[in-house]
């Protein structure tokens, strides 16, 4: 699908269908806000999407989109792309607009940028205005299901084959579906079925819009006998024509009771419930169905058993749905390196749910059985939630749940760090690495609602600048230049609760509790150069992601640091201020990063050693070297925190180019002063805008 959208979006940029009046071209992400409002203006006849799926969209360059002579956007298509079809998601044409062809442009655009793919499918409501539409354009109506909402209304499923030899594909497309068949136990069954429970909530995720047209949920005939249970007549009556909505699957009577046989043997059956368990097991099987599933535990503890005997893998709601996901979106499942190949982050998959070390992550009076459930209904909706782990040589060292809410902030639900590991170090790189991520993407606030973990987390949430809201933990975290009155309007709208706290700090207060934001004040600003073998411990965060070995672990995930230097320039180095970080290396000349300077000691080293053993980055041996073997020598100690990196690292050619801009001498073999006004114009070039 990649490759296909990289040639379509190429395709459409060279060569534009045009006419009269609209222009068809392939949307990007910059064009989210537009189709968000045409979307919502029509949300009453097209399915919910998320922001973030949608912008997962755009990234993809799967939304083709029609502008009009004045440049706005008057209708839209948005589609998934497999090897072999395409699947409409959307097709919007705005109430004004229609009537003109937009919509058969839309699609002529679609099928025009197929490569491997033979048919073109989408499934509509047979109540809406747009289903005559569809005949019009071609597509043939193969069949009927009912849809996923409370009402049930139905849909139909249409297709358009773009190769005349496939026709034939076309309509036994209607009796073997795309989507792979998943046999639900009588458990799954009745939480669909009372769907408004809570405990029910992680299996009606079973109908995520997402899985549509990727899984079947079927049932087997051993479900008849477990309704016959009830003992309510009209509960009896509800569940059978409920049973309606799910395909039944044929299975081979002997072979279904040979496999019962054998699964007898693994699954001792003294109820009729269980013995009931054995049979759904079995004749799922021998209707060659690869998915069986349930929330029974005693089923899911032996999986891997029914695995090895029926070749059936039995899978909790949460485990069938990441794997779908892992399959429709394996990129978002690619680790992401933070520190050479020994730390990095990756997405939860379906292979760590059954053996993931629960207990490395309980908080003191949590449970095991409370832990996992919250987890499972994280990993239940991965549009909406990412349910990472930091792994550490590929043991999982701390997890993290988060969402985006928009372009307005990040949300961190859960942090939590293995018993095994030091705790606090973990869990504040957890919370800073979510400021950084903020920064990275230009989102505005972080907010922590762990709320098991606010008592624990609160001195580390306050060092890293977040404040209480009466409910959460927040902390803004802008990359932008601002005046005062500025910044504290932009808070005020992200929280007005907050505004009057923030009202009340100092320029350098507000600065520091919001950075990397640049407030424009009197601050000191300084360039200190590095060399790259500590820059790729504290502040090089993409040389550190990109070299074999990374930086030093420790020293990488900590908040606050120390660097020594020889004693120079001392009276020059005043704190408060804030440091750019000059790489001096010969490959790495480059401004890579950013700080707020705290203090700055001079002393002996053993004096500075013993003092910020903690949070220096060089050991005794180090420091003695930089010292000649002298130790009545004076050496100096920078500390700092609040490090983010540049999102468009300054070059050596950009710093000179800036600098003789503004009449100063730019100094590169040890610290200098910064003028504001270069200093605005530096950080501006680091955080394009």
């Amino acid at each position: 699908m990649g490759l296909h959208s990289v040639w379509f979006k190429q395709s459409c940029n060279q060569k534009r269908l045009e006419n009269v009046s609209t222009v068809i071209t392939t949307l990007t992400v910059d064009d989210i806000s537009a189709v968000d409002h045409l979307m919502k203006r029509n949300s009453a006849t097209l399915g919910f999407l998320p922001e973030v799926a949608l912008c997962d969209y755009l990234t993809k360059g799967n939304v083709l989109g029609a502008l009009d002579e004045h440049n706005r956007l008057v209708g839209y298509l948005l589609y998934g792309a497999s090897q072999v079809f395409f699947r409409i998601g959307h097709l919007c044409v705005a109430e004004e607009s229609r009537g003109q062809g937009i919509a058969r442009r839309l699609v002529e655009a679609l099928k025009k940028g197929a490569s491997t793919q033979k048919t073109i499918s989408l499934n509509c409501r047979r109540d809406f205005p747009a289903n005559a539409l569809w005949p019009k354009l071609g597509f043939i109506p193969l069949g009927e299901k009912r849809g996923r909402s409370k009402a049930g209304h139905s849909l139909t499923h249409w297709c358009l084959t773009l190769t005349p030899n496939d026709q034939l594909s076309l309509f036994q497309a209607a009796v073997s579906s795309e989507a792979t068949d998943v046999v639900i136990d009588a458990q799954i069954f009745f939480d669909l079925l009372e769907a408004g429970r809570n405990k029910a909530d992680i299996s009606s995720s079973l109908l995520s819009g997402f899985l549509v047209d990727s899984i079947n949920l079927c049932i087997t005939d051993e479900l008849l006998v477990e309704i016959d249970r009830n003992t309510s007549a009209e509960g009896r009556q509800l569940a059978r024509e409920f049973t309606y909505d799910f395909r039944t699957v044929a299975h081979d009577i002997a072979q279904s009771e040979s496999l019962g046989s054998v699964l007898g043997t693994i699954l001792p059956s003294k109820t009729p419930r269980a013995l009931s368990d054995v049979r759904h097991l079995a004749k799922a099987a021998a209707a060659g169905v690869k998915y069986f599933v349930t929330r029974d535990r005693r089923l899911l503890r032996e999986a891997p058993r029914v695995s090895e005997l029926t070749t059936l893998q039995v899978l909790s709601p949460s485990e069938l749905i990441v794997k779908t996901h892992e399959i429709l979106s394996k990129q978002s499942y690619a680790p992401g390196r933070v520190s050479g190949l020994s730390l990095e982050w990756k997405r939860l998959n379906s292979a760590e749910l059954s053996t993931f070390p629960y207990e490395a992550f309980l908080t003191p009076s949590e449970g095991k059985g409370a832990l996992k459930g919250k987890l499972e209904r994280y990993l239940a909706d991965p549009i909406q939630y990412a349910c990472e782990a930091l792994r550490l040589e590929g043991l999982i060292a701390a997890i993290r749940v988060h969402e985006r809410d928009g372009a307005r902030s990040i949300i961190v639900h859960l942090v939590r760090a293995a018993s095994s590991m030091d705790r606090g170090l973990f869990e504040s790189f957890l919370v800073a690495d979510s400021i950084r991520s903020a920064v990275e993407t230009r989102v505005d606030m972080v907010e922590v609602r762990d709320s098991d973990a606010h008592s624990r987390l609160e001195p580390l949430l306050s060092n890293m600048g977040f404040t209480y809201s009466g409910e959460n933990y927040i902390r803004f975290c802008f990359s932008r230049c601002f005046e005062r009155e500025e910044i504290l309007t932009r808070i005020s709208e992200l929280s007005p609760k907050s505004e009057p706290i923030f009202q009340s700090m100092t320029d350098l207060e507000l600065q520091r509790k919001c950075s990397p934001a640049a407030v424009r004040t009197a601050e000191n600003y300084f360039l200190v150069p590095i060399r790259p073998g500590f820059a790729l411990s504290l502040v090089d965060r993409q040389q550190s992601a990109n070299d074999l070995f990374g930086g030093t672990n420790s020293v990488f995930l900590r908040w606050d640091h120390v660097y020594y230097r020889r004693n120079t320039h001392y009276r020059m180095l005043r704190p408060p201020g804030r440091i750019l970080w000059y790489v001096s290396g010969d490959s790495h000349k480059r401004v890579v990063a950013i700080s707020h300077l705290d203090s700055v000691e001079v002393g002996s080293p053993r004096e500075l050693f013993r003092q910020f053993k903690q949070s220096g980055i060089l050991n005794w041996d180090q420091i003695f070297e930089m010292c000649d073997g002298r130790y009545d020598a004076k050496i100096m100690a920078l500390a700092f925190s609040n490090t983010f990196p540049l999102r468009e690292p300054i070059t050596l050619d950009e710093l000179r180019t800036t600098f003789a801009e503004d009449g100063d001498n730019l100094v590169l073999q040890s610290p200098s002063r910064i003028p504001p006004s270069t200093y605005y114009k530096l950080f501006q070039l680091g955080f394009p805008a």
